[in-house]
């Protein structure tokens, strides 16, 4: 569901730093870290 709200953000930038995030977002899902790690990489 998040990939779907930065896709818009995201199609402007690279798909290198979208693919690292998706790879350490897998192992955070877990925790549930990767919802505060999606908007930091959306705006960083």
């Amino acid at each position: 569901m998040t990939s779907v709200h930065r896709t818009p953000s995201g199609s402007a930038a690279p798909a290198i730093p979208d693919t690292a995030s998706v790879s350490v977002g897998r192992r955070n899902s877990r925790t549930g870290v990767l919802r505060n790690d999606n908007p930091v990489t959306c705006t960083g």
